[in-house]
């Protein structure tokens, strides 16, 4: 898995039976997936413009979600649960508290299947 675009970040994770790829480039955040038992490949490009169809937060951008999926592998929080089924779909969720008040964040991406080199 290649990304044609100029890469400022790239994380790679292992995510119920994916290897997973998070990019972060000028034009947005590159998410590549590849089964490891099928090979069967996703994809998906998350613009500005599209990163506020993800969320039901207006706060969430490209920044917010790039770093949620990082913080989710390197700091393992117990109150979040990351998921990637079968389909394709990448769905975040995440419990933050302020004192006695408890707010939930999350996303969920349907990424694209590929079939021979074309995304459908």
């Amino acid at each position: 898995m290649e990304a044609k675009r100029n890469s400022l970040m790239n994380s790679h994770f292992t995510l119920d039976n994916f290897d997973l790829d998070v990019i972060k480039t000028d034009e947005g955040l590159v998410l590549e997936a590849e089964h490891q038992g099928s090979g069967q490949l996703f994809t998906k490009v998350i613009t500005e413009e599209s990163v506020k169809t993800i969320s039901k937060d207006p706060f969430f951008d490209l920044s917010t979600t790039f770093q949620v999926i990082q913080d989710y592998f390197e700091e393992k929080p117990d109150t979040a649960s990351l998921e990637l089924t079968p389909d394709g779909k990448l769905s975040y969720n995440c419990k933050i508290s302020f004192g006695k008040v408890t707010k939930e964040i999350g996303f969920e991406i349907q990424l694209d299947k590929k079939r021979n080199g074309c995304t459908h």
